[in-house]
C-alpha cells in the first residue's frame, strides 16, 4: 500500500515513519513537508517528500505524485499553547486537515477502482467533544479545535460515502519511545487518563491504514489493543 504522512517530524509521526519503513505490507510513504528533513530522521527507498509550501492548496504537481495513495495518517498539529496564536491553532488543525481529505477525496479516491474508498486518518484527542456549544474548564480551546474538525470530516465522508472513509483515532496520553522520565510520570496519572506507548497507537494507526476498523471514533482502550495486537504479530 502507498500512504501519505504529515507531521513526520513530530514524536507520533516519527514513530509511524519508522514502523511504516519496516512494514512489508507498506510500499511507499509520501510525506508532506513544510521543509526537508533533517538528516538525522529515519531514511528509506520506501520514503518520497514531497516539500508543500501550502497545506491548504494542492496543485496538480503535487496530486500526480499522490496517484495511488490508498491512505493518509494525518499526525500534524498540536495544542493551542504550541503555536503563536488561536488563529494559527485553527488554521493548522482545522484548515490543513479539511483541505486535504477535500482534494484527496475528490483527486485520488476516484482511481482506487471500483468499491475502494481512500481513507483518512485524523489523529484527534480523548477529550473530544463534537458539542461546541458546551464549555470546558479546562482545554476548552483545544477541545473544541477537535470536535470542529471531526464534525467537519465526518460531514465530508457522509457526503462522499462512496469515495470516503474517515477515522478518528483518539488517544489520551502517547509515551515517547525510550523516555523513562516520562513513561514515569504517565504512569503516575494513568488512574484519570489513559496512556499508551507511541508505538502503540503508530502500530494501530498503520494497522487501520492497512485493514480499516469497524469504529469511526477509536477510543484509546480499542487503539491500544489493536497497537499490541499488531506489533505481537496477532
Amino acid at each position: 500500500m502507498k500512504i501519505i504522512l504529515t507531521g513526520s517530524t513530530g514524536m507520533i509521526g516519527t514513530e509511524v515513519l519508522t514502523q511504516s519503513i519496516n512494514n512489508t505490507s507498506i510500499t511507499e510513504i509520501v510525506i508532506l513537508s513544510r521543509r526537508a528533513l533533517p538528516p538525522t530522521h529515519p531514511t528509506s527507498p520506501k520514503i518520497k517528500t514531497i516539500i508543500i509550501s501550502d497545506f491548504l492548496s494542492y496543485p496538480s504537481q503535487v496530486l500526480n505524485e499522490l496517484v495511488g495513495a490508498e491512505a493518509c495518517i494525518w499526525a500534524l498539529g498540536g495544542i493551542p499553547s504550541r503555536f503563536p496564536d488561536l488563529a494559527t491553532a485553527r488554521k493548522v488543525n482545522i484548515d490543513y486537515p479539511l483541505a486535504a481529505a477535500k482534494a484527496f477525496v475528490e483527486t485520488l479516491a476516484p482511481g482506487l477502482g471500483p468499491g475502494k474508498k481512500f481513507r483518512f486518518i485524523y489523529v484527534s484527542g480523548h477529550a473530544v467533544d463534537r458539542d461546541l456549544s458546551k464549555q470546558h474548564r479546562f482545554f476548552n480551546d483545544a477541545i473544541h479545535m477537535k470536535g470542529e474538525i471531526e464534525n467537519k470530516l465526518v460531514q465530508l465522508e457522509a457526503d462522499n460515502a462512496d469515495k470516503l472513509t474517515v477515522y478518528l483515532p483518539r488517544p489520551g496520553s502517547v509515551i515517547p519511545p525510550n523516555n523513562r522520565l516520562v513513561t514515569v510520570l504517565v504512569k503516575l496519572t494513568t488512574s484519570f487518563y489513559p496512556a499508551m506507548k507511541g508505538e502503540e497507537f503508530a502500530a494501530a494507526m498503520i494497522d487501520v491504514a492497512l485493514r480499516g476498523a469497524e469504529e469511526q471514533a477509536l477510543s484509546h482502550d480499542v487503539l491500544q489493543k489493536r497497537g499490541r495486537n499488531a506489533l505481537s504479530g496477532v
